[in-house]
């Protein structure tokens, strides 16, 4: 492939993950007003974010773009979390959170810090594109995406543990992953992004999901008037 073929490739690549990313934004946003939630935050899971470096004294330095960085810490949406802090109960805090997976053909860290290649990944057909949405409800402690248990041993690497969790949803026969004490719960489902290209097919995702929390927790996840699962527009 020369030069000028690679690019209108690169180019055409662009436009088609801007379409679905575009898709994949409305679907958080129409789930976003179908939840209740207190406050959102969104987190970049596979890379860093792009920022200003400081300086020893505190001033502003000139952005570094090689050192210390990957390529993937220019594609922020491969791994991306959308995070929503609940309306808490009486006696317990909450939260849920849709990750974005774009690629999990991505196989653990490398061995040394060079950032890990396309090369070294499963092919595209053997890996998926998927959400997973979560819920975790707790009393006495946080037990969420990056907390292993009470003990509240903190995970380093925030990835690994979506894959680790993505793994063993796919192992159970896709069932959902939950973990459970008797101050926590942690409900995490898998949805493919194939399978959910339309408000109507996210509605049913979210329906079945906050169905499954309030199945396992009691906790309330959609808005109250819209419980019915209302007619779309």
């Amino acid at each position: 492939m020369d030069r000028k073929e690679l690019y209108q490739n690169v180019r055409k690549a662009y436009r088609l993950a801007y379409e679905v990313q575009d898709s994949i934004v409305e679907t958080v946003e129409y789930i976003r007003g179908r939840i209740r939630y207190s406050a959102c935050a969104g987190s970049q899971l596979f890379s860093k974010p792009i920022e200003k470096y400081k300086s020893l004294v505190g001033e502003e330095a000139d952005q570094k773009f090689g050192e210390g960085r990957w390529s993937w810490d220019f594609f922020p949406t491969y791994m991306y979390m959308y995070y929503f802090e609940g309306k808490p109960t009486d006696t317990h805090d909450c939260c849920f959170s849709i990750v974005q997976v774009m690629d999990d053909g991505f196989t653990g860290l490398p061995k040394t810090k060079t950032a890990p290649s396309t090369g070294s990944f499963k092919s595209p057909v053997d890996s998926e594109s998927y959400l997973l949405f979560a819920f975790s409800i707790w009393k006495d402690h946080d037990f969420i995406w990056f907390y292993r248990n009470e003990n509240r041993i903190k995970l380093d690497d925030e990835k690994t543990e979506i894959l680790r969790i993505s793994k063993s949803i796919k192992d159970n026969q896709y069932e959902p992953y939950i973990a459970s004490n008797d101050a926590s719960t942690f409900i995490v489902k898998m949805i493919s992004l194939e399978a959910i290209g339309s408000k109507e097919e996210a509605d049913k995702a979210l329906h079945d999901f906050a169905k499954l929390v309030q199945d396992k927790t009691g906790y309330q996840l959609l808005i109250e008037e819209r419980q019915e699962n209302p007619p779309l527009h």
